[in-house]
């Protein structure tokens, strides 16, 4: 495997001379990306490309800067020529608005056994990659994907992606690269933390938000960060993002463009009822390499890298602290772009911004280890006390940092008081309301599945009459702790009220949600509870259900008691 890189100043240099030591007769993936007036650019590297190398596969984009191994440029065209040995390519352009039938479709076509990567490149930050990427985790979890957006248009901007033949908007071009020998590693560098309590989305549509906690945007950001912030939206939302955590990927969005209410304009899609949070990054976590030392010994010829223009617009020069390490040891060559396509720590693929993605590749062994850098050493005393601009946003990220943490901590300690069932220690009422609507949410989002579990232990009232009240605690206790031990880390077990419970189980069909149930009926009949009076047994009655498309969550919480109840008139100690 081996990349040649080509910058391109001006139009002319683009010409059939450029290309002519290219190889023919091998596999060749051909990255391109262009900053600023692109069209003409675009149209003169079609055109040479479909002469002098007309089988190498084209994926292209307009960029807000190109990474050329160790220099960083944000004018004019850089094309980066990946030769391989062993592996193959094939692509395919797919429209944003096709629908679920027509992606699955496209992605069987591409997809072979044998592929190991499918880069993705998109036209539009709002080109439903919440679609896409889960349906391709779905299909191929064996699979990395990385990829990044395009710059979007503006005024005399022209924004696309492009292969060999064509431009296109609102499309994604999908690039597979298949090979048994071919072995990928995705690697995403996030470096963001979150400040303040969580806040909900009121207010909007697509990714225009106008309020968060019943207030605009603008006044959002000066409530938090002061006038001095707000005042400079958007530039000021590249260093405090809104961080959102859906339970599938945490991600980050910046502003766009303000509008005249106080609300927003944001890079991504962002739904009423998200919970979200601020964000900020000081200049110690983004230039934060250790993340390649943890990441091990790695098996790398070559490293694509899928940066965010707005870690080039805070970092400045300082990017290439990010990028030295990388090229000290291996061939690189990437873009920044409005988003970055990776695999997220549960290994699914997601649309991430504020991130570094990269791609490490490799035909043939080749170990290679980053380790972690040294501390820097302590200035000698001075007698002068001046701080640069990047040591003065240290001392404001590591104070901010520290402060918030602290605050941060009290409001998750009296959260969880809020929301925890006293008696049993597992969740109350109210978190289970909280849950129940996260998940209708994520159902409507992703269309995963989710179902609940109403459990009432039989003949409660009659155990405490016979063994007393205090014995009826340890009876609801152990229950809980059954629960608890029975289920996935992933369900949520809580008291529902009295001596009924109920488990919420996402990413469970009504069958599945069967099975379990049976399995919790049986561990409570093996429950023995040891009294001063004799030992208690118990059954338990339980009724499931799972939520459908057109249901509410009132609707689901009806099906369930409607099982329950049938449950026990039927006999107790059963699933319905």
């Amino acid at each position: 495997m081996k990349t040649s890189i080509f910058h391109f100043s001006e139009l002319a240099a683009i010409n059939d001379l450029a290309f002519a030591n290219i190889p023919q007769n091998t596999p060749l993936l051909v990255q391109a990306y262009i900053s600023g007036d692109s069209k003409l650019w675009i149209n003169a590297l079609q055109q040479v490309i479909a002469r002098c190398i007309p089988t190498a596969v084209v994926v292209g984009m307009t960029s807000y800067g190109q990474i050329e191994q160790g220099v960083i440029k944000q004018q004019g065209m850089s094309v980066f020529i990946t030769e391989f040995a062993k592996s193959n390519l094939s692509q395919s352009l797919l429209r944003a608005d096709a629908n679920e039938t027509e992606k699955i479709a496209a992605l069987q076509q591409l997809l072979q056994p044998d592929t190991k990567v499918l880069l993705v490149h998109s036209s539009d930050l709002l080109s439903c990659h919440a679609n896409l990427l889960p349906l391709i985790t779905r299909l191929r979890p064996d699979i990395v994907v990385v990829g990044t957006v395009a710059q979007p248009a503006g005024v005399n901007l022209y924004s696309c992606i492009f292969n060999q033949q064509q431009q296109a908007e609102n499309a994604f071009l999908l690039t597979a690269l298949h090979g048994s020998d071919l072995q990928a590693r995705s690697v995403l560098k996030r470096n963001w933390f979150a400040i303040g309590k969580p806040l909900q989305v009121t207010a909007a549509h697509n990714n225009r938000v106008s309020t968060i906690d019943n207030q605009s945007v603008v006044d959002l950001y000066q409530h938090y960060l002061g006038a001095g912030v707000a005042q400079h939206l958007p530039a000021a939302s590249s260093m405090f993002p809104l961080l959102f955590d859906d339970n599938v990927h945490q991600s980050t969005a910046f502003v766009l463009k303000t509008t005249a209410d106080g609300g927003a304009v944001f890079n991504q899609n962002i739904s009423e009822g998200q919970q979200v949070r601020l964000a900020f990054a000081n200049m110690d976590s983004l230039l934060d390499n250790s993340y390649l030392a943890a990441a091990g010994p790695l098996n790398a010829e070559q490293v694509f890298v899928f940066s965010c223009c707005v870690r080039l617009d805070l970092l400045k020069e300082n990017i290439l602290e990010e990028i030295t390490p990388l090229a000290a040891k291996l061939p690189v060559c990437g873009s920044f772009g409005f988003g970055e396509m990776a695999m997220d720590e549960e290994g699914k693929a997601g649309l991430f911004s504020h991130t570094m993605s990269l791609l490490f590749l490799a035909e043939q062994p080749k170990t290679v280890s980053f380790s972690v850098p040294p501390e820097p050493e302590l200035q000698h005393e001075r007698h002068e006390f001046k701080l640069s601009s990047k040591e003065l946003l240290r001392v404001y990220g590591n104070l901010t940092r520290a402060l918030m943490q602290d605050l941060t901590n009290t409001n998750n300690a009296l959260q969880q008081l809020t929301l925890t069932d006293h008696l049993t220690g597992i969740a109350n009422r109210k978190s289970l309301d909280e849950q129940l609507s996260k998940e209708r949410h994520l159902y409507q989002r992703y269309h995963r599945p989710f179902s609940i579990l109403l459990l009432d232990i039989d003949h409660f009232k009659a155990i405490s009459d016979k063994f007393g009240h205090l014995n009826g605690d340890k009876v609801l206790i152990a229950v809980a702790k059954t629960l608890i031990r029975e289920i996935r880390d992933v369900d949520v077990a809580g008291r529902w009220g009295g001596e009924e419970f109920m488990v919420i189980c996402p990413d469970t069909d009504l069958e599945q949600a069967y099975g379990l149930a049976e399995r919790l009926r049986i561990a409570v009949t093996q429950l023995r509870i040891l009294t001063d009076d004799g030992v208690i047994q118990l059954t338990t009655s339980i009724g499931v259900a799972e939520l459908t498309e057109l249901m509410t969550i009132d609707q689901l919480l009806h099906q369930a008691d409607k099982h329950l109840y049938q449950a026990k008139t039927q006999g107790r100690n059963q699933v319905l």
